[in-house]
């Protein structure tokens, strides 16, 4: 079959007009299609007969996941956070890499709903979709490990609704920042300011008593124990 100048990957042979069928392959049998043929309609597209060439392709419409994402106030929407697919009209779709799509400008310094517009364009044509993103206040609170636990976990609720807590026992895990200069590990944990307690723990056994926390709040270290809870110190982070 000889190439059709123009319609890149479209191919065209002469055959005689009393014929019934044709078979296209590669020079082997082996995944050969064999057809029968409708004098009519002389343009096949994947397995269907055509009366002319299918129009080609156009970008229909873009698609985030997941479309809604939490936030706390000061932190930035990721790209490899999202997976952006972009739709065709024939039905196809890709994934598009982050450098493929815009991510319009958005505010992260005020809690709120937020919308950022996401746009993709292909052949002159664009498309845009919507990612909410939700920022709420948060505290920023840390925990010197000074009694080498072997993970630190935060339980935190609200004192007006203590059967309804962030998550359930132990809590979240929370995150390695640093080592300070007495070799502790600092961990550091952001809570929703709609809660007011937090409970740090190691998930097996060791806990500190009950900590209320507010705007004052910022770093806590493990005092004395007793009846199987720890007290606790407070310090200013970075001081």
């Amino acid at each position: 079959m000889t190439a059709v100048e123009g319609h890149d990957g479209w191919y065209t042979a002469k055959m005689d007009k009393a014929a019934t069928g044709i078979k296209f392959n590669q020079g082997s049998d082996e995944g050969a299609i064999a057809e029968s043929v409708d004098h009519e309609k002389l343009y096949y597209y994947k397995g269907e007969w055509l009366a002319t060439y299918p129009s080609a392709k156009t970008l229909s419409g873009i698609a985030v996941v997941p479309n809604s994402i939490n936030k706390y106030v000061g932190e930035s929407v990721a790209k490899s956070e999202l997976e952006v697919t972009a739709s065709y009209s024939d039905g196809s779709s890709k994934v598009l890499s982050a450098e493929e799509y815009e991510m319009g400008a958005y505010d992260n310094t005020a809690a709120g709903v937020k919308e950022v517009a996401l746009s993709y364009t292909e052949g002159g044509v664009t498309k845009e979709a919507t990612l909410t993103v939700t920022y709420a206040e948060a505290y920023t609170l840390y925990f010197s490990n000074n009694k080498s636990w072997s993970e630190v976990h935060a339980y935190v609720w609200n004192t007006a609704a203590p059967d309804k807590p962030e998550v359930g026992w132990p809590g979240n895990e929370c995150t390695y920042v640093s080592t300070n200069n007495l070799g502790e590990d600092i961990y550091m944990y952001k809570v929703d300011k709609k809660y007011n307690s937090i409970v740090f723990n190691n998930r097996n056994g060791e806990q500190t008593v009950d900590i209320t926390i507010d705007d004052s709040s910022s770093g806590y270290y493990l005092t004395e124990k007793s009846d199987g809870k720890w007290s606790y110190g407070t310090y200013v982070y970075g001081e």
